[in-house]
């Protein structure tokens, strides 16, 4: 199943992960099949098989499975994970799977609430390769709440593991920390930085045959690319991520690409371009339920009607973006100023409510030590 992951044959691998749990399904209806197994074993095979089917469908973006297969596996391991080592690393990687698909679907609480568990049983079972993948994981999570600090510190900590721990793992651990910390450093600028990162991780990926990782290279190349205004070397970039995206069947990184597209036109001007670009990622976007891509996208259309003097649907996009701010809660219960907008440090609390760094330090409640939006628990101190 690794070797279909690293192909891209992400297909196949979803229909192996069904066969498996077919076949668990069997195994636990017959007597015969579990001679000789005791129970903790029995459903150590089941929750491994959800889990593959949680991991199947989060590459397939579809995350509301992802996370119910997830659910399943936590489920199946609730009552032998206490006493058995494999099964408690079992529910850290469910848990991280868990926390992926609802970073999928834009639920920033429950992805942090499950991240932080993931971590907690990386660091009690000493699972650096668990704690490397939830890092690069956490990087992502707040590289999408435009807290790049965070973002990069993850990133970099992902890295790091990776460097002191990893010369066993496979190489697809060490390409996907490269490619995040990558994505990391672009966004604060660090262009040349996330350029040699991405030459790197591209050679391990196509020395592996891994058409995955690949695809998540070239997208990192043509984002920089229009980042420093060179369409001409951009524009192809994006058209051979999309294409590898499409056809390991990732519609995650389809729009991701299709989104590059459409802020390329929108630099050079060709305005009807990066609308039809902007309406075909906004239609993936809502698909796969992945909010915050599209809040993004009613933002970016809102602003250019706006220029191109259609108010009624700039209108009309401006009141579907704070619609999805309200729905994703990414406003500052303290100040009551929209997140995710700009690059901004954040802050969150053991609820998992969000609010700017700034606002919770100059807050009342950090004397009190409550959340301001739920008063219900206490607040941990503004640290990384």
């Amino acid at each position: 199943m690794r070797a279909l992951e690293n192909w891209g044959k992400h297909r196949s691998f979803l229909a192996f992960s069904i066969r498996q749990v077919e076949l668990s399904q069997e195994f636990e209806r017959s007597s015969d099949l579990f001679a000789g197994m005791d129970s903790v074993n029995s459903a150590i095979l089941v929750a491994d098989s959800y889990l593959n089917m949680a991991k199947g469908n989060l590459l397939m973006s579809q995350y509301k499975n992802s996370e119910k297969y997830a659910t399943k596996c936590l489920s199946v391991l609730c009552s032998v994970r206490k006493s058995n080592l494999n099964a408690i690393k079992l529910s850290g990687y469910a848990y991280l799977y868990k926390a992926r698909s609802n970073l999928g679907f834009s639920n920033f609480r429950n992805a942090l609430e499950d991240l932080e568990r993931s971590l907690r049983v990386a660091h009690d079972q000493e699972d650096r390769r668990l704690e490397c993948f939830a890092c690069c994981a956490m990087g992502a999570l707040y590289l999408q709440l435009k807290d790049y600090e965070k973002g990069n510190f993850f990133s970099i900590k992902s890295c790091e593991i990776w460097t002191q721990c990893g010369s066993s793992w496979s190489t697809r651990t060490k390409v996907t920390t490269q490619l995040n910390l990558a994505e990391a450093y672009r966004k604060v600028g660090k262009i040349e930085d996330a350029m040699v990162i991405g030459e790197e991780a591209m050679k391990i990926a196509i020395e592996n045959d891994d058409r995955s990782c690949q695809a998540y290279a070239m997208l990192c190349f043509a984002d920089i690319h229009r980042v420093r205004k060179d369409e001409e070397r951009s524009l192809p970039r994006y058209n051979s991520a999309s294409g590898l995206m499409l056809d390991t069947g990732d519609q995650y990184g389809y729009m991701m690409s299709t989104i590059g597209k459409a802020k390329l036109y929108l630099q050079t001007k060709d305005y009807q371009k990066a609308i039809q670009e902007y309406f075909a990622g906004q239609k993936i976007a809502e698909a796969i339920g992945n909010k915050i891509t599209s809040m993004h996208i009613h933002g970016e259309l809102a602003l250019l009607f706006q220029r191109l003097s259609n108010q009624d649907e700039a209108r009309v996009r401006t009141l579907r973006y704070h619609r999805l701010l309200e729905t994703m809660e990414l406003f500052c219960g303290i100040c009551a100023e929209p997140m995710a907008e700009k690059n901004e440090q954040l802050e969150a609390l053991p609820c998992s409510h969000f609010f700017h760094l700034k606002c919770v330090s100059n807050n009342d409640a950090l004397e009190m030590r409550m959340c301001p939006s739920c008063q219900k628990k206490p607040m941990k101190q503004a640290t990384l």
